[in-house]
């Protein structure tokens, strides 16, 4: 039996996922649940608790800062994002900081208990394009054609994005201006196509363009 305890602030999820499982027919139990990382923290038996399947939002919460302190109060129990956000800075920045897994709340209860029993027996378990992103950082003849496109400090710039850096750290880094920054991410999106900053760093990884 896998035990799981979640820590979700939206009710729907948290009360879908209570009665998505059940222990006869998938060998998984919801034993404990959490509406913030106070509550997780105090009330988490790790007794009764083989896997934290945690949401990447919490209010006034960093998602890194949330897996540290799970590591740090339950040493040995892995931790499973379950999100919205398809990003894969952040299915990178989660497997950086320690998580064992990222699920998307559109996985089914079969994808769900899947990558539940896989880490169980100790696999790491993230998308492909995470996968894809740590493997040999070799440039296609794509990617070379859009990087050509950028100038050097366009280039140093989008680092700065990729990395999660806001615009007004970006400005801090660079010695530029606010509107300096945003005309120039304008000018980089116009470049490479895309509508907006999210499709931007997709566009990035996809194509290693730094």
């Amino acid at each position: 039996m896998i035990r799981i305890f979640t820590i979700e602030d939206h009710v729907v999820t948290s009360t879908g996922l209570r009665f998505l499982f059940r222990p006869g027919r998938d060998g998984i139990e919801i034993t404990g649940f959490a509406a913030n990382m106070g509550e997780a923290l105090k009330l988490a038996d790790p007794s009764r608790t083989d896997i934290f399947l945690l949401d990447l939002w919490l209010q006034n919460t960093d998602p890194v800062s949330n897996i540290r302190m799970l590591h740090e109060k339950f040493p040995g129990k892995p931790v499973v994002i379950l999100t919205s956000e398809e990003s894969t800075i952040w299915q990178r920045r989660m497997m950086e900081a320690g998580a064992m897994g990222y699920l998307i709340k559109t996985a089914t209860r079969v994808e769900i208990k899947s990558v539940l029993e896989q880490v169980m027996q100790g696999k790491a378990i993230f998308s492909i394009s995470v996968e894809t992103y740590h493997d040999d950082r070799g440039f296609t003849s794509t990617s070379v054609g859009l990087s050509n496109a950028l100038s050097q400090h366009q280039h140093e710039l989008l680092k700065l994005v990729v990395e999660g850096n806001s615009q007004k750290e970006i400005a801090k880094r660079l010695v530029i201006s606010l509107s300096t920054v945003e005309k120039s991410l304008k000018n980089i999106r116009q470049k490479l196509a895309v509508k907006n900053n999210a499709e931007l760093i997709r566009l990035v990884i996809t194509n290693r363009l730094i």
